[in-house]
């Protein structure tokens, strides 16, 4: 896992860390040799690693990030570690990662969020791309390597 480092007195976080209260502003964006990661508040729980959220409501205030679950309501990024409702932590937005891919996800092609929640499938004709697909998945939803556009 990459060390987070931020701009003045921020301290380095790993992505993996979750706390109970906020230990960063909310919507701060970090960047790491691997990519970029905002800080964030889980509005419910998110139940796996590699489960796509998008926002609910204002980042910077209460709203937070909840498992995303339609391809037209928004993606954020990608839960490295699960949240449990109401704790905060980074999720990743940029670069490569572990996200659950659909079964029947094709490697190279584009992906979107799906109706299942936490989940990205391959993009349809109605849909935004969000990441594309380094590895295919020709079984259940599972963690599978994706580049975050």
């Amino acid at each position: 896992m990459a060390e987070i480092k931020g701009p003045g007195s921020f301290a380095a976080h790993d992505s993996l860390t979750r706390s109970t209260t906020p230990r960063a502003t909310l919507g701060q964006i970090v960047y790491t040799e691997d990519g970029a990661y905002m800080y964030v508040r889980a509005a419910g729980a998110i139940t796996a690693s590699g489960d796509a959220v998008a926002p609910s409501g204002l980042i910077q205030t209460t709203g937070g990030v909840v498992r995303a679950s339609s391809p037209t309501l928004g993606f954020l990024g990608i839960a490295e570690a699960p949240f449990a409702s109401g704790e905060y932590g980074y999720i990743k937005i940029k670069g490569f990662a572990d996200a659950v891919v659909a079964s029947g996800t094709t490697a190279n092609s584009l992906l979107q969020t799906t109706t299942t929640p936490g989940t990205l499938g391959n993009i349809t004709t109605s849909g935004t791309a969000v990441a594309v697909a380094l590895e295919a998945n020709t079984g259940a939803p599972a963690q599978k390597k994706v580049y975050l556009l």
